[in-house]
């Protein structure tokens, strides 16, 4: 970041919340101005000449404050500080014209990394280029439902925000129900749905769509009514993944069990697939189908990453001999943990969160190694050739015996 010194405005109805702001300013040798629920001029903070300014949400007046400077000091950008009771006016905060957010209580790397991201914004996207890592999109998928796809996906965002201390966008890609907004224990004002209502789908308003959660992470949410679901068109869907992209520096992507033009676009995309499957037939057929699919489309670019869910389940298939038959070289064996997994979505706190010592935490940041680098992806020139169904002794676990299978 710039050596040049920063000049912030905090406007806030607590003192204390300024003083610990103070501290973190301090640290990195900027310097802050603080003001407490006083009236603010614009005219007056164009003499003060400061580089950014940060509002309270707890202030009466916070949204109009944000929209007057956001209007008439355009080169300043606002940032809001919001407190875990306020988090659900984020959205109307952004649509008043906020650049970001930092919480409160304050932590240190969250709120520096808003304050980089408010100024890379401002000096343009020359300058954002040069200091922000290239964006990298992550598909979470798997063609048979019920494999845990969502789970993967919301931990998998969760640990690579934890890891990198950077954003992390997560969103659900299809035209069904979501589940993540219930995993995060997340109630959004609005949803994909919402998408469909906006003729010209901008940066801004998939900003304004975003639900942050208190892991730092933001969820671009699903519908969780029938009666909210709508379809977006193939264009709108291509339109707003390249926004999010252009949002934060990893995006998360969880997908639905059928294949579609969404699907398709998502996939498409990706610099990284994560194949989620469950050690019985019928998901591995379909993770396989996926896998040749995947190694043949030229269109996909993306390193493949192989994510076998709840293995050494009672009556599974054997991972050992699932890797083997898969042929990947990226291949994670999530043990079965149904009480923790279940314990984890009733509470709506990730298990990554709740439990980050746990054998199935672990492993998702051993995928979190694999996917959350910002090189490029290589391109393979080599297909794999789609493989004719094969017969296979495959051991089940808990029964001793080897049984022969055919998928």
């Amino acid at each position: 970041m710039t050596q040049k010194l920063l000049r912030l405005l905090l406007n806030t109805v607590d003192t204390q919340r300024a003083e610990a702001i103070g501290q973190v300013v301090a640290g990195k040798g900027w310097q802050l101005l603080p003001f407490v629920a006083q009236p603010l001029r614009t005219d007056w903070l164009q003499q003060l000449q400061v580089d950014m300014i940060v509002i309270d949400l707890d202030l009466p007046d916070a949204l109009q404050q944000v929209k007057e400077f956001a209007q008439g000091l355009p080169t300043v950008p606002v940032l809001v500080l919001a407190t875990q009771p306020h988090l659900t006016k984020l959205q109307d905060a952004f649509m008043a014209g906020a650049a970001d957010f930092v919480a409160f209580p304050i932590e240190n790397d969250h709120f520096t990394a808003a304050v980089q991201r408010a100024v890379n914004t401002r000096s343009g996207t020359a300058s954002r280029a040069t200091s922000v890592p290239r964006s990298r999109m992550i598909a979470v998928t798997g063609l048979r439902g019920g494999v845990g796809r969502s789970t993967i996906a919301a931990n998998l965002a969760v640990a690579i925000q934890q890891r990198t201390k950077r954003d992390v966008v997560l969103a659900e890609a299809h035209h069904g129900l979501g589940h993540l907004s219930l995993m995060l224990n997340l109630h959004p004002r609005y949803t994909i749905a919402n998408l469909a209502e906006d003729v010209n789908v901008d940066r801004d308003i998939v900003q304004a769509y975003l639900q942050p959660h208190t892991s730092g992470i933001r969820l671009l949410a699903a519908p969780t009514e029938l009666a909210q679901v709508a379809e977006l068109s193939t264009e709108t869907w291509h339109n707003t993944l390249n926004l999010l992209t252009d949002l934060a520096p990893h995006v998360v992507v969880d997908t639905a069990a059928n294949t579609d033009d969404i699907l398709s676009e998502v996939l498409s995309r990706a610099d990284d697939i994560v194949v989620v499957a469950s050690p019985d037939i019928p998901s591995l057929r379909g993770a396989q189908s996926l896998l040749a699919t995947l190694h043949a489309e030229t269109a996909i670019r993306a390193r493949i990453h192989v994510v076998l869910n709840r293995a050494g389940v009672r009556g599974g298939l054997d991972a050992n001999v699932i890797q083997k038959q898969l042929r990947e070289k990226s291949f994670i064996a999530i043990p079965e943990d149904t009480p923790l997994a279940t314990y984890a979505l009733n509470r709506g706190v990730p298990f990554v969160v709740s439990h980050p010592r746990a054998v199935i935490s672990r492993r998702i940041n051993t995928l979190v190694d694999q996917v959350a680098e910002t090189s490029p992806a290589p391109v393979s020139e080599e297909k794999l050739k789609t493989p004719s169904p094969f017969r296979a002794l495959l051991p089940i676990n808990g029964y001793g015996k080897s049984k022969e299978v055919a998928y």
